[in-house]
C-alpha cells in the first residue's frame, strides 16, 4: 500500500542509537579506559629512575647535612668569602663566594651553607641515570647506575660538605653527556654547552684540566676530530675562557699560577738544596720576631757547618 501511494519505505530498528540514553550524556562522557591509560603513563613518567633517585638523594642530604659541625675547610671558605677576590692561593673564587654569601645571610647555619653541594649531588645522581638511558639502558640499568652513585661514599661526602670538589662529578658527567650527544646527533653546537660546563667547573677547581688533556687525545684519535675543522669547538673554548675569568688571568700573575707558586719547595740560600736535611729550611721562627731570633741565628750557623757549599766551610 505504501508503495502504491508513493510513500518511501523507511527501515525501522529496535536498537537504540549510541548516546540516545539520557539525552546523549553517554556519548559526551569520556572514555574511562583512555583516562586510566593516560594516568598510568603519567605515573610511569613520574616514576622514572632518575626522578626517584634524585628525590631520594635530596631528601637524604636535607635530613643529614645539618647534623654535623662545620668542617674546617668550610670555615676557611667563609673567611675567604668575606674578602672577595678573582682567585685565591689554593682555590678559584666560586666556593668561597658561596660560603661568604651563605654566612652573610644565614650566619653559621649548616643547611644553607651545604645546600649547593646537596643540589649538585642530586643533579649528579639524576644525570647518571639519564646517561645510562641515552646509552641504550633500560629502567633497570638506569636505576642501578643512579643507585651506585647515590650510595657511593665519596659522592655522599661530596654532597655532605661544601668543598671545591662539590661540582667535579656533575661537570665531568655533563661534559661526557655533551660528547655522547655530539657523537649521536653530529650536532656541533654541543661544544657550546661543553664550553659552558668547563668554565663553571674551572671556577670551582682546576682538576678538569686533566680531563681535557685526555679528551684532546681522544678527539684526535677518533672521528670526532672532524670538530677541529668546525667553528663550534672554538666557540665553546671561548665561552669557557669568558666564564673562567678575565683576560688578565693568563700570565705569571694569574690565579691559575698562584697554586703553582705557592707549592714551590724552598731552597737553601747556600747550597740551593731542597732536601729536608738542610737545617736552614723549615724555620718559621725567623719571621716571628726578635724573641726567637737566637734560634734563627743558631739554625743558620749550624747549617753553615753542615752545608758543603757554605762560604764559611
Amino acid at each position: 500500500m505504501a508503495r502504491q501511494i508513493g510513500i518511501p519505505r523507511q527501515s525501522f530498528s529496535w536498537k537504540r542509537p549510541i548516546g540516545a540514553v539520557d539525552g546523549g550524556a553517554r556519548h559526551s562522557r569520556p572514555n574511562e579506559g583512555s583516562v586510566a591509560l593516560d594516568g598510568a603513563k603519567k605515573l610511569r613518567a613520574l616514576a622514572k629512575p632518575s626522578l626517584v633517585l634524585s628525590a631520594t638523594c635530596l631528601f637524604i642530604h636535607l635530613i643529614v647535612n645539618n647534623q654535623y659541625g662545620v668542617f674546617r675547610d668550610e670555615l676557611y671558605f667563609i673567611v675567604c668569602g668575606q674578602h672577595p677576590a678573582w682567585g685565591y692561593v689554593d682555590q678559584p673564587p666560586l666556593v668561597p663566594l658561596i660560603a661568604g654569601v651563605s654566612h652573610a645571610f644565614f650566619g653559621t647555619a649548616l643547611l644553607p651553607l651545604r645546600l649547593a653541594a646537596a643540589l649538585a649531588m642530586t643533579a649528579t645522581v639524576g644525570l647518571t641515570a639519564e646517561f645510562a638511558r641515552i646509552l641504550g639502558g633500560g629502567r633497570f640499568a638506569q636505576g642501578l647506575s643512579g643507585l651506585a652513585v647515590l650510595v657511593a661514599p665519596i659522592f655522599l661526602a661530596d654532597g655532605l660538605l661544601l668543598t671545591t670538589d662539590f661540582l667535579q662529578a656533575l661537570t665531568w658527567l655533563g661534559c661526557s653527556w655533551c660528547l655522547v650527544r655530539l657523537a649521536q646527533t653530529r650536532n656541533e653546537r654541543w661544544w657550546i654547552a661543553f664550553g659552558a660546563i668547563v668554565g663553571v667547573s674551572l671556577l670551582s677547581k682546576y682538576l678538569i684540566v686533566f680531563y681535557l688533556i685526555g679528551l684532546a687525545v681522544g678527539v684526535v684519535a677518533t672521528p670526532l676530530r672532524r670538530s677541529l675543522f668546525q667553528p663550534w669547538l672554538y666557540v665553546g673554548a671561548a665561552i669557557a675562557f669568558v666564564i673562567f675569568g678575565r683576560p688578565s688571568s693568563v700570565g705569571p700573575s694569574s690565579r691559575l699560577a698562584r697554586p703553582l707558586r705557592a707549592g714551590r719547595t724552598p731552597r737553601c740560600r747556600h747550597c740551593r738544596s731542597s732536601d729536608s736535611r738542610c737545617k736552614s729550611l723549615g724555620l718559621p721562627w725567623r719571621r716571628s720576631g726578635s724573641r726567637v731570633s737566637g734560634h734563627s741565628l743558631f739554625g743558620r750557623h749550624r747549617h753553615s757547618f753542615e752545608c758543603s757549599r757554605s762560604p764559611t766551610r
